[in-house]
């Protein structure tokens, strides 16, 4: 009896390995599979990285262009703050020396009614001494 019991037993044991072997091969050939395509994943990763490694040589090349653009326009900016300051000092002055030229249009302008009606008196007395300065 424990001999049909071995034998039995051993029965069992080889449809138990028959099993595995059997998912074994289908976990192999499915694996397979997954090889492939993480070999497809890599050669395309490598293509990226390729293009990824010139795309960041080429944005260190464009960093150190914007670099010294942001260098000169900070002193183009400094020296734009100068020349503002001299343009509202001139501003100022150009005001001021406005101010003047229309209090001077002012006298001008009572300077030429005065010499018109120095005119029309003479014209009208006939006065000829001492009026030739005049015109």
């Amino acid at each position: 009896m424990t001999r049909y019991y071995v034998h039995f037993k051993n029965q069992i044991l080889v449809l138990y390995l028959e099993v595995v072997l059997r998912y074994f091969k289908v976990v192999l050939r499915y694996s397979k599979v997954v090889l492939r395509y993480f070999k497809v994943v890599l050669r395309y990763s490598k293509v990226v990285l390729r293009y990824f490694k010139v795309v960041l040589r080429y944005s260190k090349v464009v960093l150190r262009y914007f670099k010294v653009v942001l260098r000169y326009s900070k002193v183009v900016l400094r020296y734009s703050k100068v020349v503002l300051r001299y343009f509202k000092v001139v501003l100022r002055y150009s005001k001021v020396v406005l101010r003047y030229s229309k209090v001077v249009l002012r006298y001008f302008k009572v300077v030429l009614e005065y010499f018109k009606l120095c005119r029309t008196a003479i014209k009208y007395t006939g006065a000829t001494r001492y009026t030739s300065f005049i015109f």
